[in-house]
């Protein structure tokens, strides 16, 4: 697929489009992964959507200048009355900001339906710790008049309506869109401790590899591969620290058939972050049959059931963490009655198609028509 793809102008017209706002899909991350998704499904083309690459893994400049060849052209779509809705995929912090000059213009110069889709966890620092009053006064007026308040958890659609008077919240799940998932052995060919996520304090990397410290006096060839990027540096040097050069390996990001093998391998996948929506990463371990350890955190606790199909732990608990990885580790049988109780979840829960039926109707209730050719 090529970032050419999305780009419809060409196409448009003076039809009216489905401005969609959101990174590249060929960007690192969950949203760029649901938006590759939607395409291969034939979503965009069916609501005729123009995507608006706001974002792409690079330099400032890089970015800014995105979001400054992005600006006229929407304003034009939006001044000529051939937008028949905006829908901004967001998380917080910048990223929300960055939607922010698209969805403000929207929203008060036009009556063009927005629908804010959330893909963050970090909704209380954002708003009540980050956002001084003007800020919280901008955050209240998007989502008070957006049409709709896409979420995807409950835990995350409590915190906004906390927030926002807006009743129109809605939940939509991310779905897997990685039939290659659903062949591996859910139980590992190796004692190897598997973690997908940035090398960040937030993803719980610092307590991962605390917990690692413990788990070699019990498993001693307990090895930890862990598959992104971030505070390489300090993590390395962490790593020296609990002397665990022999047992962790930073793999980078990764992703296709690299991500798959690794997936097959691996005995157990562990999720340590301090705040999540809806990881994709944990999704992805579902649909491979993985047994998972996973933090207590936002969505989690919906897709999760403690015990049964994966086991939560407090977030920033090393100890507790270690203690359930061998156990994990030491019980083969208890593995893979856990690994394929979430791999049927997945199919039964978090499918495309019960996905893009809930966001179809979003649309055609919000006024966009979709492409029947």
């Amino acid at each position: 697929m090529t970032v050419g793809s999305f780009s419809r102008g060409s196409r448009m017209a003076r039809e009216k489009k489905v401005a969609m706002l959101g990174p590249s899909p060929l960007a690192k991350g969950g949203i760029s992964t649901l938006v590759s998704a939607y395409d291969r499904h034939g979503f965009l083309d069916r609501w005729s959507v123009a995507y608006f690459v706001l974002f792409n893994d690079g330099s400032y400049l890089r970015k800014l200048a995105l979001v400054a060849a992005a600006v006229p052209r929407f304003l034009a779509m939006l001044a000529t009355r051939r937008v028949a809705l905006v829908h901004a995929h967001t998380s917080f912090n910048n990223s929300f900001w960055r939607k922010s000059i698209f969805v403000l213009p929207t929203l008060l110069f036009s009556r063009t339906p927005v629908i804010l889709h959330f893909h963050g966890g970090e909704l209380a620092r954002f708003y009540g710790e980050r956002s001084g009053p003007i800020r919280r006064f901008l955050i209240r007026f998007m989502l008070d008049r957006a049409s709709y308040v896409v979420v995807l958890s409950k835990q995350l659609g409590g915190a906004l309506r906390r927030v926002t008077d807006n009743r129109n919240v809605v939940e939509i799940e991310n779905f897997i869109d990685a039939p290659e998932l659903f062949e591996v052995d859910g139980t590992g060919s190796e004692p190897i401790v598997l973690f997908l996520g940035q090398l960040i304090p937030s993803k719980g990397i610092y307590e991962l590899l605390e917990a690692m410290a413990r788990v070699r006096g019990d498993v001693p060839d307990a090895q930890l591969v862990c598959c992104g990027e971030g505070e390489l540096e300090h993590v390395s040097q962490r790593i020296e620290e609990l002397n665990l050069q022999k047992h962790v390996v930073l793999a980078g990001w990764v992703t296709g058939k690299v991500k798959t093998d690794l997936m097959a391998r691996a005995a157990v996948f562990v999720l340590p972050s301090h705040h999540e929506a809806l990881p994709f990463a944990l999704l992805e371990a579902m649909a491979a049959g993985k047994a998972i350890v996973v933090a207590r955190v936002g969505g989690v606790v919906d897709v999760i059931e403690d015990g049964v199909d994966g086991i939560l732990i407090d977030a920033r608990d090393a100890e507790g963490m270690a203690r359930e990885i061998v156990r994990l580790l030491r019980d083969r049988p208890l593995r893979g009655l856990m690994g394929s109780r979430a791999r049927e979840k997945i199919r039964a829960r978090y499918s495309a198609g019960s996905a893009l039926a809930k966001l179809s109707r979003l649309y055609q209730a919000a006024g966009a028509v979709p492409n029947e050719r």
